[in-house]
């Protein structure tokens, strides 16, 4: 049965780009599947044959499909469950002994989006006890966008490891008002998974009054080993007033870097003052500061971090991601982009930060980016000529400046 979950989820690329098997084809093969003496190598086959018709609802099925370019409507199950040999045998296969043919029972109810096995299923989330059959009794009910999230709350909390969670990310897209009604519901429960999830739920659904009660007083109370998941939330919400919250925690490294991200996403203006305050009288660089300041949805905090990049001289090691912040790339960081990237001497940064002027095609940038495509590192030049090479500027059909394109990719090779 280990063999099942690994294939539904590690579905290799090999396999799908060579998916070329019709619901007709399909048909055929269930036809046999119906047999009691039906195998997990025969399940495994249909797993590896049929990803697109079985799997449609996973995560991996849906992203490998869109780097093939496939249409999901070719390999729609939602008319089969209208099928005879559907009608007549999935009643059977649901309660079969074997335990093979109640996974791919499981599965076809996902696919064909079969709402009147939704209560069944509620019951199998509770009485199945292999890993297999759990799993896709509990895939096929998030598939069915169930608004039932209590009993699926308490399914993932025995089931789901949360370390490696293939269902906790369809769970988060069921309805969101069932899902906060849920989270009140649990959020104080004895056991710390209940909690995690929970207060993981009201990161998700909106803020009220009763959930910024709800995380403030898990803030306050929990344990530090819990208290990093609620600030977290906090952060998410942008909820107010978080320095008397946070300030005790800042020296306890279990939490400080949670806790810096919750107070640079506050939009209260205490907050953000403690901020520029401490960033300007530490004269270090604080990594875990400057992380928060990035992460942060406050583009008044993305203005500082611009400012301080350029001053404050980061560790070797110190890495961020343009395309995690949208907000760097935005109109109202724009001139503080463009100062930065004339100022910043480290290659490291520059090679990373030039690429938030992929989508600009003014003069300005233009000119900024072919400047840095005379920078002395090679790196610093491969990423400006990586990010101008598409760009419809007409300054840069000069000849020269298709040479310094040109001469910026290959130096994509070389070592600075």
């Amino acid at each position: 049965m280990k063999k099942i979950i690994i294939l539904s989820f590690l579905i290799a690329i090999t396999f799908l780009s060579a998916q070329e098997k019709t619901i007709k084809e399909f048909r055929k093969d269930f036809e046999k599947a119906i047999d009691t003496e039906f195998t997990e190598e025969q399940l495994n086959t249909l797993f590896r044959d049929y990803p697109l018709i079985l799997t449609p609802h996973t995560d991996t099925t849906q992203l490998i499909s869109a780097l093939e370019g496939s249409n999901p409507s070719d390999y729609s199950m939602l008319t089969f469950k209208e099928d005879p040999l559907y009608t007549q045998n999935i009643d059977r296969l649901l309660g079969s002994q074997n335990q093979n043919q109640r996974i791919l029972s499981y599965l076809l109810v996902a696919s064909t989006q079969d709402h009147s096995k939704e209560q069944l299923l509620l019951e199998k989330i509770k009485t199945e006890n292999t890993p297999g059959t759990l799993l896709w009794s509990g895939m096929a009910l998030l598939s069915l966008q169930t608004h039932h999230t209590d009993e699926l709350f308490d399914f993932l909390v025995k089931n789901e490891d949360f370390g490696d969670a293939h269902m906790l990310p369809m769970y988060f897209k069921l309805n969101k008002d069932s899902l906060q009604s849920t989270a009140y519901k649990k959020i104080d429960s004895n056991d710390d998974k209940s909690k995690i999830l929970a207060v993981q739920i009201l990161s998700l659904t909106g803020n009220t009054p009763k959930t910024e009660e709800l995380v403030r007083n898990a803030v306050k109370n929990w344990d530090i080993n819990l208290k990093g998941y609620a600030i977290y939330t906090l952060g998410e919400l942008q909820l107010p007033h978080v320095l008397p919250l946070v300030q005790p925690l800042l020296q306890d490294q279990k939490v400080r870097n949670i806790s810096l991200r919750a107070l640079a996403n506050s939009p209260t203006k205490e907050d953000r003052a403690y901020i520029a305050s401490v960033v300007s009288t530490n004269k270090a660089f604080d990594e875990d500061m400057m992380n928060a300041l990035f992460q942060s949805k406050n583009i008044e905090n993305i203005k500082l971090w611009l400012s301080v990049i350029q001053i404050k001289k980061p560790p070797k090691d110190y890495y961020f991601s343009v395309s995690s912040q949208p907000l760097i790339a935005s109109d109202e960081v724009f001139k503080d982009l463009h100062n930065a990237l004339r100022n910043i001497k480290n290659k490291s940064v520059l090679a990373e930060l030039v690429r938030a002027l992929q989508e600009r095609n003014d003069d300005e940038s233009v000119h900024i980016m072919l400047d840095l495509l005379k920078n002395p590192s090679s790196t610093v030049r491969y990423w400006t000529a990586a990010t101008l090479q598409d760009n419809p500027n007409s300054i840069l059909t000069t000849q020269e400046n298709k040479k310094l394109i040109k001469k910026g990719l290959e130096d994509g090779n070389s070592v600075d």
